[in-house]
């Protein structure tokens, strides 16, 4: 029933949950892993507006991002669930700071 009411509240939320309508890393892991309640998509959905900020009309200053644009969405996913299974303790943080942090862990920018 808990997933139920997280499902329509992921709906109704445009896509994002949680206070304030943003995701907690713990959110995210949940949606990236859980394919049967949680559309794939949305977990790439959140990872490719991280990767492309500007489709949001929005550019953060720091931290610079470095995907390369050849890295499939899909080894992203893979990418982010490492990271945040890995960062357990940091969970409760925003999905999108860790998000961040996990793209500059696996794809440094050159200096």
């Amino acid at each position: 029933m808990r997933r139920i009411l997280f499902m329509f509240i992921l709906l109704g939320c445009g896509g994002q949950a949680s206070a304030g309508g943003y995701y907690t890393g713990r959110e995210l892991l949940e949606v990236c892993e859980d394919a049967v309640y949680h559309p794939a998509l949305t977990c790439l959905d959140y990872i490719e507006s991280a990767r492309n900020p500007h489709w949001n009309g929005w550019e953060p200053a720091d931290p610079k991002i470095c995907v390369p644009k050849t890295v499939p969405s899909t080894r992203l996913k893979a990418t982010i669930v490492k990271y945040l299974k890995s960062h357990r303790p940091d969970l409760p943080q925003y999905a999108g700071a860790l998000v961040l942090k996990a793209f500059n862990a696996a794809y440094p920018c050159p200096e």
